[in-house]
């Protein structure tokens, strides 16, 4: 085994609180890169994406010391955000070489539930909140532009349904996709119980003593 290598505790601070990486726990903070009174939270952007992306190539070339497992666990809080990045980084953790655990806390809305399927074990905090819908893309340049966004539109809500219902149909084989898209049709908010009984994750995070 490679020997293990080693940071200053200086540098696993500022990895921690600029990138949101802490390599000694194999973890990674997913979060909103920028948050403002006005406009609220930056989302799912490329900068979210870039600093999954880092992290993760950094987790899966580190050494692992003596029994250490293969594991990556991402801790995320995520308000939802754009649907290409979203993909790239739901790609990307289906992706890696590591198994990797989500955690999600707080909320995980639209893209972020999206991000959470990629996983290989779901966990959500007794208390996190889980909400899917079509989402919205915005059209921009000439009006004939409109019809091929509408078509684009449509394609990202098709890999939307193919991606839950991958899930929800391990728990309910019988779920259907127009019952999915009845429930996407407006904003609809999951609690954590519930998501786990849909199949949208596996299992809640106990409170400790």
């Amino acid at each position: 085994m490679a020997p293990r290598k080693t940071l200053g505790k200086d540098d696993e601070v500022k990895l921690f609180y600029e990138y949101g990486l802490h390599i000694p726990t194999r973890k990674i903070i997913v979060e909103s890169v920028q948050v403002d009174p006005e406009l609220g939270e930056s989302g799912v952007d490329a900068h979210m994406w870039s600093r999954l992306e880092k992290s993760l190539t950094i987790l899966e070339n580190w050494p692992l010391v003596v029994d250490q497992e293969n594991t990556v666990t991402i801790v995320m809080n995520n308000p939802g955000g754009d649907e290409y990045h979203m993909l790239a980084m739901y790609d990307r953790i289906r992706a890696s070489t590591c198994h990797v655990v989500i955690e999600a806390s707080g909320h995980v809305m639209s893209a972020g539930s999206i991000i959470l399927q990629a996983a290989d074990m779901r966990r959500m905090h007794r208390y996190a909140t889980m909400m899917i819908h079509h989402g919205t893309m915005s059209y921009a340049g000439h009006t004939k532009n409109f019809q091929s966004w509408s078509q684009e539109t449509k394609r990202i809500e098709e890999l939307m349904y193919e991606i839950y219902l991958e899930k929800i149909r391990k728990k309910q084989p019988k779920f259907s996709k127009g019952r999915l898209k009845s429930m996407m049709n407006f904003d609809c908010w999951i609690p954590a119980e519930k998501a786990v009984e849909l199949g949208l994750a596996d299992e809640i995070i106990p409170h400790t003593a």
